[in-house]
């Protein structure tokens, strides 16, 4: 794979904001991001996790299944039950928000 130059200051700059500045690499975080068990996913938001098991109709010995595997179901459950379907969907976004809360933390503290 051929990279696109990027200076080290922006790659610095953008590390620390948690993010790349290679975007060749973001169809490659996708596809891991998919094949990442929903156990890992999920990381501290064990309730969370849960919680979106019950809703699918899972069981917790299925928290070894792959987030697309896990996506792919949510998507049947918002088809034949949009508020049970919007309430899982609001789940699986559980870890994505509470990064993004602490990278605002560290961005704050990097301004001061």
């Amino acid at each position: 794979m051929e990279l696109t130059r990027v200076s080290l200051p922006e790659r610095i700059e953008a590390a620390q904001e948690g993010r790349t500045r290679q975007p060749e690499y973001l169809p490659c975080l996708v596809q891991q991001w998919a094949k990442t068990p929903i156990r890992a996913y999920f990381g501290p938001c064990k309730v969370q996790m849960e919680r979106l098991l019950e809703l699918l109709e899972l069981s917790s010995e299925d928290e070894h299944l792959a987030y697309q595997d896990i996506a792919m179901r949510l998507f049947d459950l918002l088809n034949k039950n949009y508020i049970q379907g919007t309430a899982a969907m609001e789940l699986l976004a559980a870890p994505v928000r509470t990064a993004w809360e602490q990278t605002k933390k560290r961005r704050d503290r990097h301004e001061q």
